[in-house]
């Protein structure tokens, strides 16, 4: 009778266990700082609204990418923690790399003022396809090419470092931190002459 009332209670447990594996993490598993900074605190949910992060295999070839940005209705970038998902790599080492602004990439091509374009790999191209530019001008005859800004503020430029591989396999879930560093969008010039600075005129520079 004993036994018969264990293996009754075996059965009614085991039908009450269900496997739940939506929320178990998988793969290569992305986390982002920036912490690199006056404040010295991680300010990424506070300043990035749009980042663009691209997956490299051990060969420098993208094998991966994502584009996430923030709007009025959805604000994932803004959730402490978030963490970006890629469950379909093959096992092997990956390097990260990521662009981030302030505002979703596309939507600031449509805006005045000069602006950074960023230029993205294919799938299976390289690295060095993955750069940054900033609208400028022509060069003129002194090779400077002036930014015409219309007197608008740059947006905040992020970029990563390139950091070590990570490896994934498919046993365990692997997970990387992506750390951006904030390119200079506001530059100060300030003259000074050590001798005779009466004799400076600005309108010489």
């Amino acid at each position: 009778a004993i036994g018969l009332l264990c293996a009754a209670a075996l059965l009614t447990g085991c039908s009450l266990m269900d496997l739940d594996r939506d929320h178990c993490p998988e793969g290569l598993n992305v986390s982002f700082a920036y912490d690199y900074n006056t404040q010295r605190a991680d300010m990424f949910c506070d300043h990035v609204g749009g980042i663009e992060v691209f997956v490299f295999d051990e060969n420098g070839k993208l094998v991966a990418s994502r584009c996430v940005s923030n709007d009025d209705s959805n604000q994932p970038l803004k959730t402490p923690g978030y963490t970006m998902e890629f469950d379909d790599l093959p096992a092997g080492n990956y390097q990260v790399l990521a662009a981030a602004f302030q505002h979703d990439r596309r939507e600031l091509l449509g805006k005045p003022g000069a602006k950074f374009r960023l230029t993205t790999p294919a799938i299976g191209e390289t690295m060095a396809q993955l750069y940054a530019t900033l609208d400028h001008e022509a060069p003129e005859a002194d090779g400077v090419c002036p930014v015409k800004q219309d007197g608008l503020p740059l947006d905040t430029l992020w970029l990563t470092l390139p950091e070590p591989a990570v490896a994934v396999d498919h046993i365990n879930p692997t997970f990387t931190t992506a750390r951006l560093v904030r390119h200079t969008k506001d530059i100060h010039l300030t003259l000074r002459q050590g001798a005779a600075p009466y004799e400076i005129n600005h309108e010489d520079y």
